[in-house]
């Protein structure tokens, strides 16, 4: 595939192009904040964002789908939306998380929805130039992409190093026009900005590897830092909704007026939610699955101790203690936090909290538009 290099001038010519020929959507500065949105010229595109609002994954599942419409007579029809965009400027570690969902969706049993908007979309990757204050992808190892987009962007002195990694990628870059060679200075540029990344875009570290983070929680179920932390918790789930590698859903059919028409809908939800393990007769799936943890971890304690101390004597060694069966508690005696209120540490009998008057505080996109990219 190709690589060349883009001054900031052929950028922008090139990015009005396609704003006007396709559907693209970008990162752009909404007051303090930013959002990915339709782009309609070049001058609103900010490549030197931190951290968007939502996430781009709203493209590939959006917050409210329609799946399927019906009516009177029986027949449905599934809809599928196939309208080709261009994802713009996405950072590394979301890149990452789109790779995450297209192994949920599109493998073992692929999602039609999902599919048809994934098959549609051109993705035009873009290394961090703005961390944010809370950003750890190097912990991550998402600090840097390597693969999973059609087109990557580098900001090298003042200038765009564009990578062509697919027939996608290589045809929407031959729409820019003539390109500049990337030389090796260039390309070293580039992999210096990589070898920053990873240096850099670890505000907070990361104690351990990733690979540890599901064995550590699943012993941690209990901890008492859950506690702690849910002193802080409104029930509101925005941690899970925004972030952009949750891909929980929820789906319902809404009736018409005429109560023979309609439409099947998915819509976001949040694991951490009560309703989301509720089933009909309003019993929690986790509940059972709360109580199994405890036991589990009390009989491996108990089994932990038990070794520790025995055998006492050569009269214990002759005779091994018999196994200890721990029964597993009912949903009616255990203290099942997660399941009963929200999942989200609310003490028995308090309802969700009030939320906190304030916002966080600002960004500063303090450059002009077109002098920010």
């Amino acid at each position: 595939m190709s690589i060349g290099q883009l001054d900031v001038e052929t950028l922008c010519a090139w990015v009005d192009a396609l704003a006007r020929a396709e559907t693209v959507y970008a990162p752009q500065a909404r007051g303090d904040r930013f959002v990915y949105d339709r782009l309609r010229r070049a001058e609103d595109l900010r490549l030197d964002h931190d951290v968007t609002l939502l996430p781009p994954k709203k493209y590939f599942l959006p917050p409210r789908e329609r799946l399927a419409q019906f009516d009177g007579t029986g027949a449905a029809r599934s809809v599928l939306d196939e309208t080709p965009f261009v994802l713009f400027g996405v950072h590394p570690y979301d890149v990452a998380a789109i790779a995450q969902a297209d192994a949920y969706y599109l493998k073992e049993n692929p999602d039609a929805h999902y599919a048809a908007r994934r098959r549609g979309a051109v993705i035009v990757a873009c290394d961090v130039q703005a961390a944010s204050s809370s950003v750890f992808a190097a912990c991550m190892g998402t600090a840097v992409a390597r693969e999973g987009f059609d087109l990557l962007l580098t900001r090298v002195d003042g200038a765009y190093v564009a990578d062509a990694r697919t027939p996608a990628g290589e045809a929407l870059l031959a729409r820019a026009g003539r390109l500049s060679k990337a030389d090796a200075v260039a390309l070293g540029r580039r992999e210096q900005v990589w070898q920053d990344a990873l240096k850099f875009l670890r505000r907070h570290e990361l104690k351990c590897r990733p690979a540890d983070l599901p064995g550590l929680l699943t012993r941690s179920y209990e901890h008492a830092a859950w506690e702690k932390r849910s002193e802080r918790c409104h029930s509101c789930a925005s941690c899970v909704l925004v972030c952009p590698s949750c891909f929980c859903f929820d789906v319902q059919d809404d009736t018409g007026w005429d109560l023979c028409s309609g439409e099947r809908c998915r819509r976001w939800d949040a694991c951490l939610l009560r309703d989301f393990a509720l089933v009909a007769d309003t019993t929690s799936a986790r509940t059972a699955w709360s109580a199994i943890v405890t036991a589990s971890t009390a009989r491996a304690s108990t089994c932990t101790t038990a070794s520790a101390s025995w055998p006492a004597s050569a009269a214990d060694a002759a005779s091994p203690p018999a196994p200890r069966a721990l029964p597993i508690p009912s949903s009616s005696t255990t203290p099942c936090w997660r399941t009963d209120h929200a999942g989200l540490r609310l003490r028995r009998g308090e309802g969700p909290l009030p939320f906190a008057a304030g916002r966080p505080a600002a960004q500063d996109p303090c450059h002009r538009p077109r002098d920010a990219l």
